[in-house]
Protein backbone atom coordinates (compact mmCIF):
# COMPACT_ATOMS: atom_id res chain seq x y z
CA UNK A 1 0.00 0.00 0.00
CA UNK A 2 1.69 3.67 -0.68
CA UNK A 3 2.45 5.51 1.84
CA UNK A 4 0.07 8.64 1.27
CA UNK A 5 -2.69 6.38 1.06
CA UNK A 6 -1.69 3.99 4.58
CA UNK A 7 -1.06 7.77 6.17
CA UNK A 8 -4.73 8.41 4.78
CA UNK A 9 -6.28 5.48 5.91
CA UNK A 10 -4.44 6.06 9.52
CA UNK A 11 -6.18 9.62 9.35
CA UNK A 12 -9.84 8.30 8.96
CA UNK A 13 -9.50 6.09 11.49
CA UNK A 14 -8.37 8.27 13.87
CA UNK A 15 -11.30 10.40 12.43
CA UNK A 16 -13.76 7.53 12.66
CA UNK A 17 -13.07 7.89 16.13
CA UNK A 18 -13.97 11.01 17.01
CA UNK A 19 -17.47 10.58 15.08
CA UNK A 20 -18.47 8.52 17.69
CA UNK A 21 -17.12 10.68 20.14
CA UNK A 22 -19.25 13.63 18.92
CA UNK A 23 -22.13 12.03 18.39
CA UNK A 24 -22.20 10.39 21.99
CA UNK A 25 -21.44 14.15 22.97
CA UNK A 26 -24.52 15.22 20.92
CA UNK A 27 -26.44 12.22 22.47
CA UNK A 28 -25.42 13.55 25.73
CA UNK A 29 -25.99 16.91 25.20
CA UNK A 30 -29.41 16.24 23.97
CA UNK A 31 -30.47 14.56 27.23
CA UNK A 32 -29.48 17.07 29.30
CA UNK A 33 -31.83 19.50 27.09
CA UNK A 34 -34.27 16.78 27.93
CA UNK A 35 -34.11 17.15 31.57
CA UNK A 36 -34.33 20.76 31.84
CA UNK A 37 -37.27 20.56 29.69
CA UNK A 38 -38.38 18.44 31.40
CA UNK A 39 -38.50 20.23 34.49
CA UNK A 40 -39.65 23.49 32.43
CA UNK A 41 -43.19 21.99 32.15
CA UNK A 42 -43.70 20.71 35.40
CA UNK A 43 -42.91 24.34 36.68
CA UNK A 44 -45.56 25.46 33.99
CA UNK A 45 -48.09 23.07 36.40
CA UNK A 46 -46.50 24.11 39.91
CA UNK A 47 -44.34 21.65 40.53
CA UNK A 48 -40.51 23.62 41.07
CA UNK A 49 -37.77 21.27 41.52
CA UNK A 50 -34.38 20.67 40.72
CA UNK A 51 -32.14 23.34 38.87
CA UNK A 52 -35.01 25.88 38.56
CA UNK A 53 -34.86 26.19 42.48
CA UNK A 54 -31.49 27.95 41.64
CA UNK A 55 -32.70 30.47 38.70
CA UNK A 56 -33.59 33.28 40.39
CA UNK A 57 -30.53 33.30 43.07
CA UNK A 58 -28.03 33.12 40.36
CA UNK A 59 -29.71 36.05 38.54
CA UNK A 60 -30.05 38.30 41.75
CA UNK A 61 -26.30 37.46 42.43
CA UNK A 62 -25.74 38.90 38.60
CA UNK A 63 -27.95 41.71 39.20
CA UNK A 64 -26.06 42.60 42.51
CA UNK A 65 -22.66 42.49 41.07
CA UNK A 66 -23.81 45.01 38.17
CA UNK A 67 -21.60 48.00 37.49
CA UNK A 68 -21.76 50.70 34.21
CA UNK A 69 -18.50 49.21 32.99
CA UNK A 70 -19.36 45.38 33.12
CA UNK A 71 -22.52 46.64 31.78
CA UNK A 72 -21.24 47.67 28.95
CA UNK A 73 -18.64 45.02 28.30
CA UNK A 74 -21.92 42.30 28.52
CA UNK A 75 -24.06 43.86 25.74
CA UNK A 76 -20.80 43.98 23.83
CA UNK A 77 -19.73 40.31 24.24
CA UNK A 78 -23.38 39.41 24.10
CA UNK A 79 -23.59 40.51 20.65
CA UNK A 80 -21.30 37.89 19.38
CA UNK A 81 -24.16 35.69 19.66
CA UNK A 82 -26.64 37.88 17.70
CA UNK A 83 -28.35 37.22 13.99
CA UNK A 84 -26.71 40.50 12.87
CA UNK A 85 -22.93 39.31 14.13
CA UNK A 86 -23.57 35.48 13.07
CA UNK A 87 -24.78 36.22 9.53
CA UNK A 88 -22.00 38.68 9.12
CA UNK A 89 -19.47 36.33 10.27
CA UNK A 90 -20.87 33.40 8.32
CA UNK A 91 -20.86 35.71 5.08
CA UNK A 92 -17.10 35.72 5.96
CA UNK A 93 -16.27 32.34 6.64
CA UNK A 94 -18.04 31.00 3.53
CA UNK A 95 -16.36 33.34 1.35
CA UNK A 96 -12.90 31.73 2.71
CA UNK A 97 -14.22 28.54 2.41
CA UNK A 98 -15.26 29.34 -1.10
CA UNK A 99 -11.37 30.59 -1.95
CA UNK A 100 -10.44 27.00 -1.09
CA UNK A 101 -13.02 24.83 -2.99
CA UNK A 102 -14.70 24.06 0.34
CA UNK A 103 -18.26 23.16 -1.13
CA UNK A 104 -18.84 20.39 1.43
CA UNK A 105 -18.28 23.16 3.95
CA UNK A 106 -20.59 25.96 2.64
CA UNK A 107 -23.18 23.44 2.78
CA UNK A 108 -22.22 22.37 6.65
CA UNK A 109 -22.46 25.32 7.51
CA UNK A 110 -26.07 26.95 5.73
CA UNK A 111 -27.67 23.31 7.56
CA UNK A 112 -25.86 24.93 10.58
CA UNK A 113 -27.76 28.20 10.09
CA UNK A 114 -30.67 26.79 9.53
CA UNK A 115 -31.39 24.90 12.45
CA UNK A 116 -29.68 27.39 14.47
CA UNK A 117 -32.52 29.60 13.61
CA UNK A 118 -35.59 27.60 13.16
CA UNK A 119 -34.85 24.89 16.04
CA UNK A 120 -34.64 27.55 19.33
CA UNK A 121 -37.46 29.32 17.35
CA UNK A 122 -39.63 26.50 17.60
CA UNK A 123 -38.77 25.42 21.11
CA UNK A 124 -39.64 28.60 22.41
CA UNK A 125 -43.23 28.33 20.89
CA UNK A 126 -43.54 25.00 22.34
CA UNK A 127 -42.34 25.77 25.76
CA UNK A 128 -43.51 29.86 25.96
CA UNK A 129 -41.53 30.50 29.20
CA UNK A 130 -41.84 33.67 30.24
CA UNK A 131 -38.81 35.88 30.55
CA UNK A 132 -37.07 36.86 33.61
CA UNK A 133 -38.88 39.05 35.94
CA UNK A 134 -36.98 38.84 38.86
CA UNK A 135 -34.41 41.08 38.42
CA UNK A 136 -34.41 44.22 35.71
CA UNK A 137 -33.78 43.94 32.13
CA UNK A 138 -30.68 45.59 30.80
CA UNK A 139 -31.61 45.25 27.25
CA UNK A 140 -35.36 45.23 25.09
CA UNK A 141 -36.34 41.12 24.48
CA UNK A 142 -40.08 40.21 23.34
CA UNK A 143 -40.02 36.42 22.52
CA UNK A 144 -39.98 33.94 25.38
CA UNK A 145 -37.40 32.45 27.45
CA UNK A 146 -36.71 29.18 26.90
CA UNK A 147 -34.10 27.93 25.72
CA UNK A 148 -31.56 30.68 25.27
CA UNK A 149 -31.50 31.60 21.18
CA UNK A 150 -28.57 33.49 22.02
CA UNK A 151 -26.42 30.71 23.56
CA UNK A 152 -27.89 28.09 20.80
CA UNK A 153 -27.09 30.11 18.34
CA UNK A 154 -23.39 30.60 19.55
CA UNK A 155 -23.07 27.22 20.81
CA UNK A 156 -23.43 25.70 17.12
CA UNK A 157 -22.15 28.63 15.20
CA UNK A 158 -18.64 28.68 16.64
CA UNK A 159 -18.38 25.19 17.73
CA UNK A 160 -18.36 24.79 13.89
CA UNK A 161 -16.00 27.31 13.19
CA UNK A 162 -13.42 25.27 15.38
CA UNK A 163 -14.82 22.08 13.46
CA UNK A 164 -13.68 24.15 9.98
CA UNK A 165 -10.16 24.94 11.73
CA UNK A 166 -9.27 21.79 12.83
CA UNK A 167 -10.21 20.25 9.26
CA UNK A 168 -8.01 23.33 7.35
CA UNK A 169 -5.50 23.31 10.22
CA UNK A 170 -4.94 19.88 11.61
CA UNK A 171 -1.58 19.42 13.51
CA UNK A 172 -0.76 22.98 13.56
CA UNK A 173 -1.66 23.55 16.92
CA UNK A 174 -3.87 26.23 15.26
CA UNK A 175 -7.14 24.02 15.87
CA UNK A 176 -6.74 24.07 19.84
CA UNK A 177 -6.19 27.68 19.96
CA UNK A 178 -10.04 27.46 18.13
CA UNK A 179 -11.45 25.36 19.98
CA UNK A 180 -10.25 27.35 23.10
CA UNK A 181 -11.16 30.83 21.82
CA UNK A 182 -14.14 29.85 20.41
CA UNK A 183 -15.34 27.69 23.76
CA UNK A 184 -14.40 30.85 25.61
CA UNK A 185 -17.13 33.25 23.28
CA UNK A 186 -19.26 30.51 23.62
CA UNK A 187 -19.51 30.79 27.60
CA UNK A 188 -19.15 34.09 27.21
CA UNK A 189 -22.16 34.79 25.48
CA UNK A 190 -24.15 32.42 27.92
CA UNK A 191 -23.43 34.40 31.04
CA UNK A 192 -24.06 38.07 29.19
CA UNK A 193 -27.45 36.59 28.95
CA UNK A 194 -28.09 35.86 32.43
CA UNK A 195 -26.05 38.89 33.68
CA UNK A 196 -28.44 41.01 31.67
CA UNK A 197 -31.49 39.66 33.43
CA UNK A 198 -32.92 38.10 30.13
CA UNK A 199 -32.15 34.64 30.77
CA UNK A 200 -32.38 31.88 33.64
CA UNK A 201 -29.54 30.34 33.92
CA UNK A 202 -31.22 26.84 32.40
CA UNK A 203 -32.33 28.59 29.78
CA UNK A 204 -28.85 29.11 29.26
CA UNK A 205 -27.88 25.59 29.62
CA UNK A 206 -30.25 24.56 27.68
CA UNK A 207 -29.37 26.29 24.81
CA UNK A 208 -26.07 25.30 24.87
CA UNK A 209 -26.17 21.71 24.97
CA UNK A 210 -29.28 22.06 22.38
CA UNK A 211 -26.47 23.87 20.04
CA UNK A 212 -23.58 22.14 20.88
CA UNK A 213 -25.65 18.84 19.95
CA UNK A 214 -27.03 20.35 16.60
CA UNK A 215 -23.74 21.18 15.76
CA UNK A 216 -21.97 17.76 16.18
CA UNK A 217 -24.78 16.03 14.74
CA UNK A 218 -24.27 18.07 11.95
CA UNK A 219 -20.98 17.18 11.68
CA UNK A 220 -21.45 13.85 12.29
CA UNK A 221 -23.63 13.87 9.24
CA UNK A 222 -21.27 15.36 6.98
CA UNK A 223 -18.43 12.77 7.46
CA UNK A 224 -18.89 10.41 4.77
CA UNK A 225 -18.80 13.47 2.37
CA UNK A 226 -15.76 14.73 3.86
CA UNK A 227 -14.28 11.29 3.97
CA UNK A 228 -15.09 10.58 -0.01
CA UNK A 229 -14.26 14.29 -0.94
CA UNK A 230 -10.46 13.50 0.60
CA UNK A 231 -10.15 9.90 -0.77
CA UNK A 232 -10.83 11.02 -4.46
CA UNK A 233 -8.39 14.03 -3.94
CA UNK A 234 -5.84 11.58 -2.60
CA UNK A 235 -6.25 8.75 -5.26
CA UNK A 236 -3.06 8.69 -7.77
CA UNK A 237 -3.78 10.49 -11.15
CA UNK A 238 -3.73 6.92 -12.72
CA UNK A 239 -6.43 5.74 -10.74
CA UNK A 240 -9.11 8.69 -11.12
CA UNK A 241 -8.80 8.22 -15.43
CA UNK A 242 -9.10 4.26 -15.00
Amino acid sequence: MPESQARTKNIFRSQTLRVWIMLSLALLGIFAFALVAREIMQAAQGEVAGALQFDGEILKFFSEHRTPLLNRIATDITSLGSVSVVVVLSILVITLLLSVKDFLGVGHLVIVLIGSGVIPTLLKMMFDRPRPSVVEQLVHVSDSSFPSGHSFGSACFYLTLAFFAARHRRGTGFEHFFLFLFSVVIAGVGVSRMYLGVHYPTDVFAGLCAGNAWALLVACAFYPAYKKAAGTSEAPAGAQKA
